[in-house]
């Protein structure tokens, strides 16, 4: 599946930066920010998860977690070919979850400077009755789409 990925680079860069967004966004969520990043020698990079934005994929859907992982395992190996300054990535949300996984797994983890997780989500307190409810879903009818609850209007308001 074909991923959509995006660069914005700094005048006088001194580090880089990937952007790691979240459930139900896409990484022109932050176009406010690219600028600001940008004189502050950012060069910024994202890109947007399969089933996000303008990557390929059924809307909001994935067939396996892996392909989170994998996307942005993707991402990366693009990113750290595209420059040679210092290496951080900023991860939102889902996206700190997808990211958190990924360091564990990933070698490549080790050329990374540093990571910003805004927005964690560390720990899930569903009941037992809705974790099995969702495992059967997700193999009776893996494309439901269920509401996440989230005010779109307020996940990157300024």
């Amino acid at each position: 599946m074909k991923q959509y990925r995006f660069e914005q680079r700094s005048n006088q860069p001194r580090a880089s930066l990937l952007i790691v967004h979240g459930l139900g966004e896409h990484i022109h969520r932050y176009d406010d920010v690219f600028d600001d990043l940008n004189q502050h020698g950012l060069n910024v990079y994202g890109f947007d998860h399969i089933g996000h934005g303008r990557s390929d994929g059924v809307q909001g859907h994935i067939d396996h977690w892996s392909q989170y992982t994998q996307g942005l395992d993707d991402a990366v190996q693009w990113w750290l070919a595209a420059d040679d300054y210092p290496k951080y990535i900023w991860a939102h949300s889902m996206g700190t979850v997808i990211t958190l996984d990924w360091l564990e797994q990933s070698p490549l983890e080790s050329k990374l400077s540093g990571v910003a997780l805004s927005g964690p989500v560390v720990e899930a307190n569903a009941s037992p009755v809705l974790i099995w409810l969702a495992k059967v879903l997700s193999r009776v009818v893996p494309r439901l789409k269920l509401s996440h609850g989230l005010d779109i209007n307020g996940i990157s308001s300024i």
